[in-house]
Formats: C-alpha cells, structure tokens, sequence
C-alpha cells in the first residue's frame, strides 16, 4: 500500500499491490455531517486485472464477499480508535505558584449544570461583541470566575471574563464591567481534555488543598482556558488552566 496524496479532512489517494498482480487505486473521502460526524468512504477499484484473477473472484463470490467483511470491520475500528482519542484526558497538579494578575471585563450570570455550556457560549459572544465595538484589545485568554459554587445541585454564580491591557471604562448601566485580579499565590491544575472532565479536575485541585492542608483566600476561584478549541477539532487537546487563589 502506497499513499499518493492526502488532502487533510478531505480525502486520501492510495495504491495497493497484491503479488504480482496489477495495482488496484484506493481512496478515502471524508464528509463532515450536520451533527459533527464524519462520513468516511473506503472504495478500491482494479485495473488491468488477468483474467485468472477474475475468474478466481467470481467463483468465490466477488470482490465484495472477499474484502467487504475487512472493509467494514476496519471502518468500525477506525471509528471505536477515534472516539477512544476525543475522550482521553488528563489531570495534573502543577503545585502552588503565583497568577500575575491584570485587569478584565467580564459579565456574570448565574447557570446550572445542564445549561452551563450555552450560556458561556452566549456571554462570550456578547464580551467579544463589546470588545469589537469599543476596539478593545484582548491581553489573553477567556476565563471564568466562579463567584459561587452549590456542590449539591452544581448551579453556579459565574463571571465569564476576558483580560484587558489596562483598565476599561466601561458604559453606564451596561451589564459588562471591569474588574482586577491582584497577584496573588494559588494552587494551579491543568486539565487536558474535553471541558466535560472539569469537575474531575476540580474535585483532584480540592482533594489536594485538603490533603495538603491549604486555605483559600478570599479571592475567587477560577479557571483559564488556555486554547480555543475552533484550532483543535480533538477535544483531547482542549487545555484548561484551574488557579485556587491561596493565602
């Protein structure tokens, strides 16, 4: 099997030799779906084929019946190996250190664990919506600031927050606001993985504080997400950044 061409996300031109026999072209085509899906498409056409090759295919019921079974077992194993990669995480407790701080704008809303996704989604939107407008220059990446936490039922009382340069005056009676973050010593985790493994990574950066008999300040917790996952279609790759303000 010799690969020709590759178009990433596309498709894949291949050359395939049994023996001494003739080469036969195989291609991948890869088609994204409305529902985030990909549909992939293996086909292998002969060329020149001897006669002897024919004959022995058709009494023993055609090039489907002989490669089909492989065929489909290994799309099946390429789809178990893909979903295997997208749900693979990792939790590592970096240790104490200390966040620089800086200034942000943010806007805070209130969300369950059901909804939470969607509203950050939303609100984002809405900040980078005002950035855009007011021409104001992002200093890093979002983040978001859990001013309350119900461990019980996971409703939150959440600031989502951009950094800033410097300072912003922000309009009169608008819901986005500026706020600061002094330098202050925390407790840093890093989760590597889809955000749905966040409350693991939590619950590790918690059982560590208790374990290790740390007190959190009365800064708020918050979190930093480190990439933005439209560069990273493997949500394996998402990074997020947890600080526990510390005293």
């Amino acid at each position: 099997m010799t690969t020709l061409e590759t178009i990433p996300n596309r498709s894949i031109q291949q050359e395939m030799q049994f023996a001494e026999f003739p080469k036969s072209d195989v291609s991948w085509a890869f088609k994204p779906t409305d529902d985030g899906a990909t549909d992939v498409t293996w086909t292998i056409s002969g060329k020149d084929l001897p006669f002897g090759f024919k004959a022995f295919t058709t009494f023993t019921g055609g090039m489907e019946k002989q490669i089909g079974p492989h065929y489909e077992r290994s799309l099946e194993k390429l789809d178990s190996i893909i979903q295997l990669k997208l749900k693979a995480f990792s939790i590592h407790i970096n240790g104490i250190t200390e966040y620089g701080g800086g200034f942000y704008i943010y806007k805070t809303t209130s969300a369950t664990g059901a909804n939470i996704s969607d509203i950050m989604s939303k609100q984002y939107g809405e900040i980078m919506g005002y950035m855009a407008k007011n021409n104001i220059v992002a200093s890093g990446m979002p983040f978001t600031i859990y001013n309350e936490i119900n461990t019980e039922n996971g409703n939150v009382i959440m600031s989502n927050a951009i950094p800033t340069m410097s300072k912003v005056n922000v309009e009169s009676g608008s819901e986005i606001l500026c706020g600061f973050i002094p330098n202050t010593k925390v407790l840093k985790t890093t989760l590597k993985g889809n955000y749905e493994n966040l409350p693991k990574a939590w619950e590790a950066a918690m059982k560590h504080i208790a374990e290790n008999g740390l007190e959190m300040s009365e800064i708020k917790p918050f979190e930093v997400y480190s990439n933005d996952p439209s560069n990273f279609p493997n949500p394996a790759n998402w990074v997020t950044e947890i600080y526990i303000p510390l005293k």
